[in-house]
C-alpha cells in the first residue's frame, strides 16, 4: 500500500454495520503510512470521498491497523478502523471522543485495480 491508492472496505462484526451506512462497501483513498503505532506498527491514514457520521464523530478519515499482531500491509486483509474529525496527532489524541471514535475491529480491505470494487 502507498498513497494514492484506492482501498474497498467491507465486512465487519455485525451483518449491516452502522460505518457502512446501509451500503455493502466504502472506497477510500490511503492518504499517508504513519509509523509507530501501537507496537510499532504501521498505520494507514485514509480518505473517504465525503464525511460519515458514527457515534456522533463526522469526519472523512479513517486510521486504518492491521487486526493481527505481527501482520504486514498487503492487498488485502483484516483491519481495525478509527474515524477521525482531523488527522491523529502524537500523545493520547484517542482520548478525544469528541474527534475520534473506533468504528470497527474486523473490517476487510482490499486494494482496487480500478475505482470501482468488484
Amino acid at each position: 500500500m502507498k498513497p494514492g491508492d484506492k482501498i474497498w472496505l467491507f465486512g465487519g462484526r455485525e451483518r449491516t454495520p452502522a460505518w457502512r451506512k446501509g451500503t455493502d462497501t466504502l472506497v477510500a483513498t490511503v492518504e499517508d503510512i504513519l509509523v509507530g503505532g501501537e507496537g510499532g506498527e504501521a498505520r494507514l491514514l485514509a480518505r473517504l470521498s465525503r464525511p460519515l457520521t458514527v457515534n456522533g464523530v463526522t469526519g472523512d478519515l479513517l486510521l486504518l491497523s492491521l487486526r493481527y499482531r505481527g501482520a504486514v500491509w498487503s492487498d488485502a486483509g483484516i483491519c481495525h478502523i478509527v474515524l477521525c474529525a482531523e488527522p491523529p496527532g502524537s500523545g493520547r489524541w484517542w482520548e478525544d471522543k469528541g474527534r475520534f471514535t473506533w468504528i470497527e475491529s474486523y473490517a476487510g480491505f482490499q486494494k482496487l485495480l480500478t475505482d470501482s470494487p468488484r
